[in-house]
């Protein structure tokens, strides 16, 4: 199984060394280490140069716009979005496909940011239309996929980089287009073969079918679509090789693996996992929806002398939770699809936006993510949300009116307000009383005494 791991850095080459020498120190062989630097001045890319002497590194040293700019730099040459020149400057791949004026640096979808956000909105603009007037033969097959009526999930028209696919099965890579005539079209033609060996290199499966050989013979249509959702490499065995597989870690720099075998244990609690679930379900092939989609472990904070002042525990992730608390992603191993299908970092925060991109994938969407007892990195208390916890404040309440409705919202605070009542009891140790006197009253008005 292969992971990227991401070191974001500017300035600090002291700590960029310790991180670099700690990933360049694991056992575990598939890894693919890309370093975003800020165009750093205190000897970071010599530091850089000196170390990076492995063809599986990719580094880039130019300006950046903030911290989730320089994460989303990273995820988008992880991702193949983004190519690193020898100059070791990153450009966009451009799109070569798409008319003027329609290009897109990144989608986005499930409402998170983009650097692009205009783009996008055109692309969200389309695939909204399309949705609500579907050609005859797209309505044909929709019924006949939508509702897992054949096992498997579909979306239509649906967003993946620069382009708008017909129907996509998430969890197995699986892309349906149907063509009309001007499909005929030698420029088309071309045009299709490019875009679908372009989705293809990320990982994607097309399958292309004419609205007349739907509409003649929906029956074999189907057949085949099945036949090739049962035949799709499963991730056992495969996982490296399908990008729905592939898993991200980000780590900003000082940040450290804890140990250099930590890569390797979590894979192989990957693997275990994967055989719990074999055994409960009974398959003897895992489905890519079985494996975890982010899988987390231990944090270790330590101050700026090196003493250990805390530890990140087991916690059950849920919308609540978020109210206060993430996930922190120095030790989070994260498929790649979510990046596919939650987007990209909001590069309007500058220090909640990993947190924001949490609550939306986890505290809001289908996401669960899956800990295993394990100390992944050791983390350097300094950073900036540690030290400006007022703007920390600020955003997360801003993305808590952005993303949730009012009434939720109220009964998050109020929520929130009780939580920090009852730490104050417990504080001063007067929870007992609280607890007796709150089991009286229950009983009083069961009997009826009290109304």
């Amino acid at each position: 199984m292969k992971l990227s791991i991401i070191t974001i850095n500017y300035n600090n080459a002291e700590g960029l060394r310790k991180t670099m020498e700690s990933v360049l120190a694991q056992t575990y062989t598939e890894i693919e280490y890309i370093i975003v630097d800020g165009a750093s001045t205190d000897g970071s890319v010599d530091v850089i140069r000196e170390l990076a002497t492995r063809p599986t590194i990719k580094w880039v040293s130019e300006k950046d716009t903030g911290i989730y700019n320089a994460m989303n730099k990273g995820l988008e040459i992880a991702l193949g979005k983004r190519v690193v020149n020898d100059d070791h400057t990153s450009q966009p791949t451009p799109n070569p496909f798409l008319k003027e004026g329609e290009h897109a640096s990144f989608a986005k979808t499930w409402g998170a940011h983009t650097a692009d956000s205009t783009q996008y909105d055109l692309l969200k603009e389309n695939a909204v239309n399309n949705r609500k007037n579907p050609t005859e033969a797209e309505s044909v097959l929709w019924d006949m996929l939508k509702g897992n009526k054949i096992g498997y999930h579909f979306r239509r028209q649906h967003i993946i980089l620069d382009y708008i696919v017909d129907f996509i099965c998430l969890d197995k890579g699986l892309i349906i287009e149907l063509d009309g005539g001007y499909h005929n079209d030698p420029q088309q033609k071309e045009y299709d073969q490019a875009r679908t060996a372009h989705l293809q290199r990320l990982g994607y499966t097309e399958l292309r079918f004419k609205n007349e050989e739907l509409l003649c013979n929906p029956d074999a249509v189907i057949q085949k679509i099945t036949d090739t959702l049962n035949n799709l490499p499963s991730l056992k065995g495969r996982a490296g090789d399908r990008l729905a597989s592939d898993y991200i870690q980000i780590l900003n720099s000082g940040d450290i693996l804890a140990a250099p075998d930590v890569t390797e244990r979590m894979f192989q609690a990957m693997a275990s996992y994967s055989e719990q679930c074999e055994r409960s379900t009974g398959e003897a092939e895992l489905q890519q929806s079985d494996l975890p989609t982010i899988l987390y472990g231990n944090m270790i904070k330590v101050d700026a002398q090196g003493k250990v002042v805390g530890k990140s525990g087991y916690t059950e992730y849920s919308l609540r939770q978020f109210y206060s608390s993430t996930l922190n992603h120095d030790c989070a191993y994260i498929r790649k699809d979510l990046f596919e299908e939650y987007g990209l970092y909001d590069e309007q925060l500058k220090i909640v936006s990993d947190w924001k991109w949490y609550l939306q994938a986890i505290g809001l969407g289908r996401v669960k993510p899956k800990y295993v007892d394990i100390d992944v990195t050791i983390f350097d208390d300094g950073g900036i949300s540690e030290t400006n916890l007022a703007l920390r404040n600020a955003e997360r309440r801003k993305v808590l009116e952005e993303v949730l409705p009012p009434a939720v919202l109220w009964d998050y605070d109020t929520h929130a307000f009780e939580m920090e009542q009852m730490k104050r009891l417990r504080r001063w140790k007067l929870y007992p009383l609280v607890y007796f006197v709150e089991r009286v009253l229950f009983k009083l008005e069961k009997w009826g005494i009290l109304r």
